[in-house]
């Protein structure tokens, strides 16, 4: 069988699938059309998947997937990933705080570069799912006392009078009131 263009796919194939058998990749995306067609890629369309990344783009150098949209099925196309919010397109969760990155973009308003964005010390997704404050505020009840430190004394810190009735319950029991 004759590979006039050496690309690894045989003339007669090449024809099958549309692409020009004397030019080693017909869409110009950085991919030889066996290389594609391998991949299960279209070798006459430089962006198989229509995510906005050509294939060549994809494989050699992002490390997605060029027949998804979404590599890491996080909602957000690989292309916005890449080019608007510097999200890793291959880790749902990119900064591994518990929140994936489409739900710290479009729901919570939270960096999803950081693993906390108010500098709390309280993980984003700790802040979400489990304590139930705001991960974008220190002090979410607003009582002077930060989200950890009321975290850390057991006290509510979305309730502005946790640590006031922490600290009284404590001066209540030392006077043995």
């Amino acid at each position: 069988m004759s590979d006039s263009d050496g690309d690894g796919l045989p003339d007669g194939d090449e024809q099958s699938h549309g692409s020009d058998p004397v030019m080693a990749d017909s869409d110009t995306d950085g991919l030889t059309d066996g290389r594609e067609v391998s991949l299960g890629t279209d070798p006459t369309n430089m962006d198989s998947d229509g995510d906005g990344l050509s294939d060549g783009d994809e494989v050699n150098d992002v490390g997605t997937n060029p027949t998804a949209l979404d590599t890491d099925g996080d909602s957000l196309e690989d292309h916005a990933e890449v080019t608007i919010h510097n999200t890793d397109p291959t880790q749902e969760d990119t900064d591994r705080d518990g929140l994936v990155d489409t739900r710290e973009v479009s729901d919570t308003g939270t960096n999803p570069l950081q693993v906390d964005t108010d500098s709390d010390g309280l993980s984003d997704g700790d802040e979400v799912t489990r304590h139930h404050t705001d991960p974008l505020q220190v002090d979410t009840d607003g009582d002077g006392y930060g989200d950890t430190e009321e975290v850390d004394l057991g006290t509510d810190p979305t309730a502005p009078t946790g640590v006031t009735d922490y600290w009284l319950s404590r001066l209540l029991n030392a006077i043995g009131a």
